[in-house]
Parts: structure tokens; sequence; C-alpha cells
């Protein structure tokens, strides 16, 4: 129990101590010591960086009673803004909302010191300013003018949290939005928009004045709400580009309210700049759905780029923009692949209104539209289940770009397992993509073990490298049941088969300890990349290295460099239960080649403290010429101190 009772000196002392709960009881204690704890006030402030948030919380909590007399710890609390424990961040925003107008008279200082602009600190430091009232606004209108870009936008952030009571900052804020700092303009912006209707008028007379400026003038405008909506109708007829696209995105920012501006906005659909037309395009997507039949007529229109934004809108509406689909499924014939992606993803969003006209453009003579139909059905997921009978009859399609995105749209969609053959069936397709397709989606189908294996099987004597990886991922995830087939194929002649077949098992892991004798029997294959597959399973299965663990120490000794590192990185795998393997790994560190050293340096570091032997030479090795060896053996080396240190 933590003795109260003591002095202020034995409190600052026990701040110190090395069991955080006495720290955090001494932090306490202190706050009730009245005019002595002042005495402590610099040690409070040094373990505000305490590595134990409760510590940490408890100090503020301390310092918060100590009043105006905890100026001094200000700097060190707005730091900690960017705590990352919340409880400490709360505590720190409500101790600077009570230390009031001090808090505020230290920022600038404060932020000027900091050797980082945190975003994070900014807009904190903002909401506790905001919430000392409008009395700091003075002081804010002080900081807009500092040098600084990042105490400008502190003091920004904070007239917009104060909102319509902040209203006399307004020509403060239209001055940094009509000025040369890039950095403020945007935050101007908003902070305008927060002052609500109240900015609309000054905005507009600035926008008389500042013509040059008219763009930044329009998007603070937007940030205001309906109010400006008139002055956005009038932007829209100016006759600066920019300031056109910021009217069009202004209105789009506003939203549904600002639906009666759709006539206004849309005869800007045709403006002579393609960028005002892109961006009243975009705001179109923004008033609701009466802007459709315009959008319809974009998209099929000749312009690529507007094609393709009201494509994105058009599908953003979903199922409101049905009138859209015969459009749309034109678009898939697009020789653009932009258009045509942009088409499928749009009909997905639509749903199950676009089935119908999806399944009959599976049927199109062109293999683009074909394709795109595929991809917007899979995108729709189970909802398109109607639609399996007919992409099921693509898997034989003539184009093998179809056969296999109908394979994928198969397995997004939810193939049932009384359909699953069909895919399986693919694993005979004469190209190696759909053959690939076909092996991973084996793993992700409802399909029967005894149907599936025997194909996956025979793909691991594939002639495609992907295609065998892929069979041996999708039989490894099928568990037990394939490992007798997979112990079989063994036996044959085939060197990649063989080497397919190893990668497989060991996807298994522990499940496939039955198949360690087969693997020490591949470990004394004729062929270097057979054994090196055999030890790189071995360490995965025999986790407990009763069985593997003399198979693999002969292994280090093999005269391929690769099947010797191999045999390292296996006795790694298995850890603490390869103590036994400590000599041969440490005669290992000599290897002539540097991947082997690093690799038994490695493996000692697992084994941690049964490896204490290799201790001094792992030393040495820290002057080896090869970066990564050095690099592995101090990595060994903390491994092996740190196992020895831990209690058993």
């Amino acid at each position: 129990m933590y003795d109260t009772s003591v002095t202020v000196f034995s409190h600052i002392k026990a701040l110190t101590d090395p069991q955080p709960q006495v720290r955090k009881a001494a932090a306490i204690a202190i706050a009730e010591l009245g005019s002595q704890a002042t005495l402590a006030l610099p040690y409070l402030v040094k373990m505000l960086s305490d590595p134990d948030a409760g510590v940490r919380s408890a100090i503020i909590t301390t310092l918060g009673k100590m009043h105006t007399n905890a100026t001094l710890a200000i700097p060190s609390l707005i730091q900690l803004l960017a705590d990352q424990d919340p409880t400490v961040k709360t505590a720190v925003s409500a101790i600077l909302v009570q230390m009031d107008m001090a808090t505020v008279d230290a920022i600038p200082g404060v932020l000027r010191d900091m050797d980082y602009n945190s975003w994070e600190i900014r807009q904190d430091l903002a909401q506790v300013l905001a919430h000392i009232g409008i009395k700091i606004i003075p002081t804010l209108l002080l900081m807009l003018e500092d040098h600084s870009e990042y105490i400008q936008g502190v003091a920004i952030d904070a007239l917009a949290a104060l909102g319509p009571p902040a209203s006399s900052a307004i020509p403060s804020l239209i001055a940094k939005l009509i000025g040369p700092q890039s950095g403020t303009r945007w935050a101007a912006a908003q902070a305008l928009g927060h002052m609500g209707p109240v900015a609309v008028q000054k905005l507009l007379i600035a926008l008389e004045v500042h013509h040059e400026n008219a763009a930044w003038i329009i998007v603070a405008l937007g940030q205001t709400g309906a109010t400006a909506m008139p002055a956005l109708v009038k932007a829209l007829e100016n006759t600066d580009d920019l300031v056109r696209k910021a009217a069009a995105e202004a209105i789009g920012q506003i939203g549904v309210w600002a639906m009666p501006l759709a006539p206004q906005l849309l005869k800007t659909l045709t403006d002579s700049n393609a960028q005002v037309r892109h961006s009243a395009i975009w705001a179109s997507g923004k008033l609701g759905p009466n802007v459709i039949p315009q959008l319809i007529a974009i998209a099929a229109g000749r312009n690529i780029k507007l094609r393709h934004t009201a494509i994105e809108v058009l599908g953003n509406y979903g199922p409101a923009a049905a009138a859209a689909i015969p459009t749309l499924v034109w678009n898939l014939n697009s020789s653009q692949i932009s258009i045509r992606q942009a088409s499928a993803r749009a009909l997905g969003h639509i749903g199950s209104g676009a089935i119908p006209a999806l399944i009959t453009a599976l049927a199109h003579s062109k293999a683009i539209v074909r394709i795109g139909a595929v991809m917007a059905l899979a995108t729709m997921q189970s909802q398109a289940s109607v639609a399996i009978s007919t992409l099921s009859k693509l898997l034989a399609d003539k184009n093998f770009t179809v056969r296999t995105e109908v394979i994928q749209a198969l397995v997004a969609i939810g193939l049932p397992a009384t359909d699953a053959p069909l895919i399986v069936a693919m694993t005979q397709d004469p190209i190696a993509t759909v053959r690939h397709a076909s092996a991973m989606a084996l793993s992700k189908i409802p399909v029967k073990p005894e149907i599936a294996i025997p194909q996956l099987i025979a793909l691991l004597a594939d002639s495609d490298p992907d295609v065998r990886q892929a069979a041996t991922v999708t039989l490894g995830s099928m568990g037990n049941v394939a490992l007798d087939p997979l112990v079989k194929m063994l036996a044959t002649s085939e060197i990649e088969t063989r080497i397919a077949t190893i990668n497989a098992i060991g996807i298994l892991g522990i499940k496939a300890i039955t198949a360690i004798p087969n693997l020490i029997s591949a470990l004394l294959d004729a062929n270097a990349r057979v054994c090196e597959a055999a030890a790189l399973a071995l360490g995965g299965i025999d986790q407990q290295g009763t069985t593997a663990i003399i198979p693999l120490i002969e292994a280090l000794i093999s005269r391929d460099l690769y099947v010797r590192r191999a045999a390292a990185v296996s006795l790694g795998k298995i850890g603490g239960g390869a103590g036994f393997a400590v000599p041969a790994l440490i005669t290992t560190l000599g290897d002539p080649a540097p991947e082997v050293r690093a690799a038994a340096a490695t493996a000692l570091g697992f084994i941690g403290a049964e490896a204490n032997l290799a201790i001094p030479i792992l030393a040495q090795m820290l002057a080896d010429a090869d970066y990564t060896v050095r690099r592995c053996a101090e990595s060994a080396l903390v491994a092996i101190k740190r196992s020895r240190l831990s209690p058993t």
C-alpha cells in the first residue's frame, strides 16, 4: 500500500518508482498537498511522458487541481493531444479548457517550438479553443496573421468550430481564402461554410471585387449551403471556366437540397470546357434521379471521359438508374476497356433489374460484350444466381477469357454443389489460364473431394508452373482427404510433379505427419530440387522434431546449397525441439554459401536457449562479409539471449 502521509519530496521520489501503480499513487497524493504541490510541478511535467497511460492520466488530473500554477505544463499538455490513449487525450482537452486564456496565450509559442506539424493535434487543439468560447476570438485573429501556416490553420479550425458566434472573423477568413497561401484556402472555405448564411453576403461582395479568386470564393459559398444557391446559379454563367467548374462542384456539395438548380446545372453538361462538363456530371449525381435521362444521353455520347463519368454516376444511383440498362449494355461493346469495366460495375450496382439484359448479352457475337456481361453478373454475387445455368454454358465458349471470367463469376455468385463438376471439367481446358482459374476455384466451391482431388492431382503434372502451384494450394486446402492420393503421387517419375506433390503435402502441415517417412525418402532423391522441397516440407510437418531431425542434419552437408539452406530453414521451423541439431548448425555457420550461413544463424535463433553454445561464433559473424549474414547473426544473438532470460 502506498503511504500518502510522507512529504512532497518523498512523493517526488516515488514518481520515478519502477512500479507504475506507485508512480500513479504518488501523482494523486501530490494533488492533495495544497500549496506545497507547486514544488513538484517540474517533476510532474517531466512525467507527462511516462510510458504508462494510467500514470499520465493521474498526473494530468493533478495538474488540473493546481489550476493556474500549472501553466508551465501547457506545452507538454498540447503535445499529449497526440497521445494514443483516448482517456489521456480526453483528460488533456479538459485541463486545457480549464486553464482558459493561459492556454490560448501559450499556444503560438508552443506551436513554433514543435519540430513537427501534427494534423491530429491541430484538430484537437482547435476544439479546445472553441470550448473556451468567443472570448478567444481576438487571439485567434492575431494567430491568423502569424507567419506559420500551421498556426493559422489551428486558428481557422477553431473559428470553424465556433461557427456563427465567430462571424466577426469573416473578413479575416475571406482574406485567407483569397490570399497567397494555398495551404489555408480550403480550411478558410470550410470555416466560412460553418458561419452559415451570415457569410454569404460578404462572400458575394468579395466575388464582385476579387475576380481573380472567384473560384475559391465559389467553393466557400458552396460550403455555406442552400442559402448560396442563387449566387451559384449566377456563377454557372460566368465567363471564367474555373468559376463555372467550382460552381458546379459547389452545387454537388450541397446535394439534394440543390435539386431546384438541376435545370441550370444540366445546361452546363454541354459546356464548352470539358472540365466544367466533368464537374457538372459529378454534381448531377448528387441531386437525385431526375437527372438520370440527361446522364444516359451523355453515357451514349462520343466523348470518352464524359461517358466514363456519366456511367459511374449512373451506377451510383443503383436500381433507380434502371432506365440506363440498355445504354450501359451497349457500352460493354466499347473499344475502351475503362468504359467496359465501368459499365459492368454500374450494371452490377443496378442489380437484379439488369439481369435479363445481361443474360441476353451473354449470347452477343462479340467476346468483349460477353466478358462485360459476365463481370457485371459477378458483381451482383448471389443476386445473380438465376443466371448460373446460362453462365455454365459459356464454360464451352470459344474465347478463353470468357471461360476464365465465367469461372470467377460462378465462384462469386456461389455455385451449388450439384453444379460444381462444371468447373472440374475445366481442368481439361487447353489454355493454362483457364486451368489455373479452375484449380483455384475448386478451393472456393462446394465440390466433393472424390471428384475434385483426382483432377487436381492430374494438374500437378501440368506443363504450366502457375497451374501446378494453383493445384498445390488447392489440394493443401482440402486437408487429410487429399493426403493418401498425394503420397501415391510421390512415386511418379516426373520431377516437376514430385516437387508440386511435396509442396502440397507441406501445405497440409501437421495433418500430413504420416507422410514423414515418404518425405525423408524424398530427401535422398537424385534431383536436388526434389530434395529441397522435401526438406522444406518436413520442418512444417514434424513440428516436434521427433523423426525428421537426423535426416535434416544429414541434409546440412548436401552438395547442393539450396538443399543445405532448406534443411537449416526447417530445423529453425522445428525450433526448440531441434536442440539436438545445434552442433551441426554451428558447423554450418562456416558454410561457403552466405545464404546457408544466414539460414543456419536464423535457425539457431529460433531454437533459443539450447543454442547457447553458438553465441561465440555468432558474435564473430557480426563481422561477416555478407550483410544478410550479419543481420541474421545479430537477430539470432538477441533471440538466444532473450530465450535464456525468459522463465521456463
